[in-house]
């Protein structure tokens, strides 16, 4: 893992295909999927951990990296 990856906790799907997770650290971001697991069949739910890339510029919006 990189430094601007984390482990965190999906807590809920919210519109647009985004997703609330919780970061280990407490934060809570706004994660999205990249677009070629879009088009794969990519099933998460809310307990899910997964591992997200933290943007540079805005510290609360990630996407997600991986399924734990």
């Amino acid at each position: 893992m990189s430094e601007r990856e984390i482990e965190g906790v999906v807590e809920e799907e919210i519109p647009r295909g985004l997703y609330a997770v919780r970061a280990d650290d407490g934060r809570r971001l706004t994660a999205s999927l990249p677009i070629r697991s879009k088009h794969a069949i990519v099933a998460l739910l809310r307990g899910d951990r997964v591992v997200v890339q933290v943007s540079s510029t805005d510290t609360s919006r990630a996407r997600i990296v991986r399924k734990i």
